[in-house]
């Protein structure tokens, strides 16, 4: 006798028809602060666009709980986050869904439960959206490759827009942070784990009038200690972010020592720092460019526009020559490109001239 498989149905939950005890917690953790200095939930600062898609990532996961029978009202959200629902819930994703919007409900689940369950262990999310970084598929590298050039501009572009809105509000200070970040990656790009954990005073250092990385090897993916050279470009931009609109940021709520800061005055988490540069580039660019194929732009632009010194290119990322010739140097690729659509462009004006 074959056993009868359940096909799930596919939907997401409206907030409204969320549990009572799901709404409080979510609308507490998205109400702003009455007064300054008032505690204030995960939520608070978001903007109207990302309340909405995270809401929609949490009603997508409550769907998919009630469809299984696994959804126990009375139990904590963090409770129905088990490994065994998780995987369930990928394979079910991964049956209706694209790359792309697997990888984005589950970011949309981790921010949601940071929300309705602040002090609850979300390791096991984070992980999963690692991995399922690494596999996105969604667009080619090659399609999503920018100069590193335009990268820094665009970084340029956002703390200026920062600047003529006014220095005072933190909206402002925060998008000088974005621009400070995207350009600092774009000329170091250095891994997300070791960029959203630098220390002032530690990974980086005041040297003189300018700064020093300066990152042991303990700290790096190989064990292999690097101090890549300040960005002499970015000591200005660097030091009015730490003198003002960091401070503008923390607002007197955070005496650590993390270099970024979000704007719940608390040090800014890789993931967070990640969703900012990938909105950004894909405001500028079309496409998202993540941190990780930052590293790929920085490598690729080398060797487009300095062949003869692309084997330098290995020090700015960390990682040996070999390496970086195996996964990151796309310059042949990209100048194969060039010439195929230089060509065609002769062909199709020959052939109007004719």
């Amino acid at each position: 006798m074959m056993t009868e498989v359940r096909v799930l149905k596919v939907g997401i939950l409206h907030r409204h028809d969320w549990p009572k005890s799901y709404l409080a917690l979510w609308e507490a953790g998205i109400r702003p602060p009455l007064l300054p200095g008032d505690p204030s939930g995960a939520g608070a600062t978001w903007r109207s666009q990302t309340i909405n898609t995270t809401a929609a990532s949490l009603g997508r996961w409550i769907f998919f709980l009630r469809e299984q029978d696994g959804f126990d009202e009375g139990a904590s959200p963090e409770q129905l986050v088990t490994p065994d629902r998780l995987r369930a819930y990928l394979e079910h994703l991964a049956g209706h869904n694209r790359p792309a919007t697997v990888l984005h409900r589950i970011i949309g689940l981790e921010r949601g439960l940071a929300v309705l369950a602040p002090g609850s262990d979300r390791s096991l999310l984070r992980l999963i959206i690692s991995n399922l970084e690494k596999d996105y598929d969604a667009v080619s590298k090659r399609e999503r490759l920018q100069e590193a050039a335009a990268l820094v501009e665009l970084g340029f572009a956002l703390r200026q827009r920062g600047v003529a809105k006014g220095i005072g509000r933190l909206r402002n200070s925060t998008l000088f942070r974005d621009g400070l970040q995207i350009s600092l990656l774009a000329m170091r790009p250095l891994r997300l784990k070791n960029f959203s954990a630098i220390r002032i005073g530690r990974q980086l250092i005041p040297h003189g009038t300018s700064w020093a990385f300066d990152f042991k090897g303990h700290e790096m993916k190989n064990h292999r200690p690097i101090d890549p050279i300040f960005p002499e470009k970015l000591v200005g931009p660097m030091k009015d972010y730490i003198e003002i609109h960091r401070r503008i940021i923390v607002d007197g709520r955070y005496d650590g020592d993390a270099l970024w800061v979000s704007s719940r005055s608390q040090p800014q988490s890789a993931i967070t720092i990640r969703h900012q540069l990938c909105k950004w580039t894909k405001e500028a660019f079309g496409l998202p460019i993540t941190p990780h194929l930052f590293r790929d732009c920085a490598a690729t632009s080398l060797a487009v526009h300095s062949p003869e010194e692309v084997q330098i290119a290995h020090l700015i990322l960390g990682n040996t020559y070999a390496v970086m010739q195996k996964h990151y140097n796309l310059a042949r690729v990209v100048e194969a490109a060039c010439t195929y659509h230089g060509a065609l462009e002769r062909l199709c004006t020959s052939l109007a001239v004719e």
